[in-house]
C-alpha cells in the first residue's frame, strides 16, 4: 500500500507543478529570438559579417543561416568560440573565404584578426561583445 501511495505521490507532484506553471514556461509565444534574426538578416549588407558573443544571438543567427538556409551569404561569428580551434575549422569550413583570416588567429592578440576577417566584407555587431573593438568606427544600422 505504501508503494502504490509513494508511485501515486510522485506522479501527482509534477502534475500539480506542471498546471501551476504551465503558462510561465510556456513560450509558444515568445518572438524574440525570431523577430531579433528578421531584423538582422533584412538590415545586413550582402556578405556580411555578424558578430556574437552570447548564446541568444548566435544561435538564432546559426538556425536562420545555417539551419534554414536563409541568407547564405551572411558569416554569423562568435567572437566568444574564436579561440577554440573547432569553432575557427568549421567556420572555415562553411565560409572558405574567411579561413586565411582565421589562420592568424593568435589567443595573445584576441582581436588582430578582426581586421583581416572583416577585409572586404561588411562588419555588424548583434551585441554587445565580450571582446573590444580597438579601430572600427562604429554606427547604428
Amino acid at each position: 500500500m505504501l508503494g502504490v501511495a509513494l508511485v501515486g505521490l510522485l506522479l501527482v507532484l509534477p502534475a500539480i507543478s506542471a498546471a501551476r506553471f504551465w503558462g510561465e514556461n510556456d513560450l509558444s509565444h515568445d518572438r524574440e529570438a525570431s523577430n531579433f534574426v528578421t531584423r538582422a538578416l533584412v538590415d545586413a549588407a550582402p556578405d556580411a559579417l555578424i558578430l556574437t558573443s552570447g548564446d541568444g544571438p548566435t544561435f538564432a543567427l546559426w538556425y536562420a543561416v545555417y539551419g534554414l538556409g536563409q541568407r547564405p551569404d551572411i558569416a554569423p561569428v562568435n567572437v566568444s568560440l574564436v579561440s577554440f580551434d573547432w569553432y575557427r575549422r568549421t567556420l572555415a569550413g562553411r565560409h572558405p573565404d574567411l579561413a586565411a583570416a582565421l589562420r592568424v588567429f593568435d589567443p595573445a592578440r584576441p582581436t588582430a584578426w578582426l581586421g583581416a576577417l572583416a577585409a572586404g566584407r561588411p562588419l555588424y555587431r548583434a551585441e554587445t561583445l565580450a571582446i573590444p573593438l580597438p579601430g572600427f568606427h562604429e554606427q547604428p544600422a
